[in-house]
């Protein structure tokens, strides 16, 4: 079934937009590099840089919309990592609960990199060592069957 397309005028005069329009359009442009969804990586950019809270709530909408293991790593490097490093200490509490729950955030966070510079370094390392990210990497043990 083909994605439903999204009017770019319409999204942009919304001052909310459906997290589900944003997922489909957001990988869409990453898939084939599609002009006419490249209205959605902005969109997201600008939410995880300016507004943690949404940002956070997008985030957790594209790791569940995630076609492929090489979108979801692209989720990971391009979208959580930049909300991490932004806002990592108001949400780092979120990070830790929604690693405990949830085996694809999970996945998610093993590609992100942060450094000592980075604020929730700490927590963040810790994460990295309780789930053995710093040992094997969560995204060996994913098949494609599980993006279907």
């Amino acid at each position: 079934m083909d994605a439903p397309t999204v009017n770019i005028k319409d999204m942009t005069e919304q001052k909310t937009r459906d997290p589900k329009e944003v997922a489909i359009a957001y990988f869409r442009n990453f898939e084939t590099g599609s002009k006419e969804d490249s209205w959605a990586a902005k969109y997201v950019q600008e939410l995880v840089s300016d507004e943690p809270q949404d940002g956070w709530t997008m985030v957790l909408q594209l790791v569940k919309s995630a076609p492929s293991k090489d979108a979801l790593a692209y989720v990971a490097e391009a979208t959580l990592e930049d909300l991490l490093k932004n806002h990592g200490s108001d949400l780092i509490d979120k990070v830790e609960s929604e690693s405990k729950a949830n085996d694809r955030f999970r996945c998610t966070l093993s590609n992100v990199w942060l450094t000592d510079s980075d604020e929730i370094f700490p927590r963040f390392k810790a994460l990295r060592k309780k789930y053995g990210f710093d040992k094997a990497d969560p995204f060996d043990s994913l098949t494609d069957d599980m993006f279907r």
